[in-house]
């Protein structure tokens, strides 16, 4: 998460802070109008490169949690080898690969109406 928000902010211009300064913006006004909006597609990427790994982490979950701990990776797990049960381990598959694919989606949406507009 921490190199795509510092790429983000190294590529923000610096004068779009000095403007908000200018502008009698104190220095969390500034940083939630100027600074948040300008590097929003660095913390949408961050957390992008943070979730998909997060969401199908299988052994580390067991391995650090045990197997008590109820992550979505472990659920179809079991579902599918110690239930038998592989039309709900297939269904939670289709399911996790929705949500994944509906925020893949919205973070491209979001890129390409951010750089659209950043055109005009």
């Amino acid at each position: 998460m921490i190199i795509p928000l510092y790429a983000a902010m190294e590529r923000m211009d610096t004068s779009l802070i000095e403007a908000g300064r200018d502008l009698y913006g104190g220095p969390l006004r500034t940083f939630l109008f100027v600074t948040v909006p300008a590097t929003r597609q660095g913390a949408a990427a961050g957390c992008v490169l943070v979730f998909l790994p997060a969401m199908g982490d299988f052994v580390s979950a067991q391995l650090m949690g045990g197997p008590d701990q109820i992550v979505i990776g472990n659920l179809i797990q079991d579902k599918f080898f110690q239930g038998q049960n592989w039309p709900l381990g297939s269904a939670l598959t289709i399911l996790l690969m929705g949500v994944l694919l509906l925020g893949m989606l919205g973070y491209l949406r979001r890129t390409r109406k951010d750089e659209a507009e950043a055109v005009r």
